[in-house]
Formats: C-alpha cells, sequence, structure tokens
C-alpha cells in the first residue's frame, strides 16, 4: 500500500470546511475539470454513498462508487469501491488552526510502497488536490449545500 500524505491550511474554520466536504451540489459548478459530479445513492446515519462521473477526457466520462463516511467531530474516510480509482482510500482530518483549519489527507493507494514511485504519484496528488482547493477558494469556499453534513 502507497501511502501520500497531504496538508493544507485554509482560513476558514473547521465546520465551514466540513460543510464544503459535504456539499455535493457545488461539485459540477466549482470543479467541472477536475471532479465532475456527484450524484448521492444513498444515505444511513454517517455514511453516503455517492456516483462520481469524472470530467470527460477523449470522449469517455469514468464513474467511481464512492463511501463517504463521517467519524465526529473532525475525520472523513472515502472508500473508492467501484470503478476509478477502486481501492483508493483517503482519510481526512480537520484540525483548528490559528490561521483556520489544518487539512490532513491520506490517500491509501493500491500500488507497492517503492520510493521512486511515491515521489512520482506525490507530486500528481499534491498537484491536483491543490488545485482543487484554489478553485474551492476562488469561490470563497461552498457551505451548507446538499446532502449536508450527516448527523450523529
Amino acid at each position: 500500500m502507497l501511502e501520500i500524505i497531504y496538508v493544507k491550511v485554509l482560513p476558514f474554520p473547521v465546520d465551514v470546511i466540513l460543510s464544503q466536504y459535504y456539499d455535493y451540489e457545488h461539485v459540477a459548478h466549482v470543479h467541472p475539470t477536475t471532479l465532475g459530479e456527484f450524484h448521492l445513492v444513498s444515505v444511513h446515519g454517517n455514511v453516503a454513498v455517492y456516483e462520481q462521473h469524472w470530467p470527460r477526457r477523449w470522449f469517455l466520462r469514468a464513474r467511481s462508487l464512492v463511501r463517504q463516511e463521517f467519524t465526529p467531530p473532525n475525520e472523513i474516510w472515502f472508500h473508492f469501491i467501484r470503478g476509478r480509482h477502486k481501492g483508493v482510500k483517503v482519510h481526512t482530518r480537520l484540525h483548528a488552526d490559528s490561521q483556520g483549519t489544518r487539512v490532513e489527507e491520506r490517500y491509501l493507494l493500491p500500488y507497492p510502497n517503492w520510493n521512486w514511485l511515491r515521489r512520482i504519484v506525490k507530486k500528481w496528488v499534491d498537484h491536483n488536490v491543490e488545485r482543487i482547493w484554489e478553485e474551492d477558494l476562488s469561490v470563497g469556499i461552498c457551505r451548507g449545500g446538499w446532502p449536508g453534513v450527516p448527523r450523529s
């Protein structure tokens, strides 16, 4: 298993950043070329399952089925269970910081844990995740959208 760690400090409180992770509506409008769009499949307690329709590439549109589990007060697990990125897990922790919120994400990828591969994959992950956050920051971070943060 290959593990990539990404850390970013954002100038918003934890509750706003947490809300961002559960605002599926904004994805199609703010991230059409990076994330595509999310379609909610089901919600049971702290678990939401959605189908992600990735942006079109060469007339093809990949899909993923993603299980997103909220562990209050500040953790989210993403499990890509079918389609593009099947087997990938992302563990997100949000921490209050003097500048807002520190986001720590661990990407667990089903690849060999080779140093040379980690360096290549880390650059790719960092570039893409940074691009997504920049898209969010450019609109001031969406919050309170649908389906909303699960209540325990």
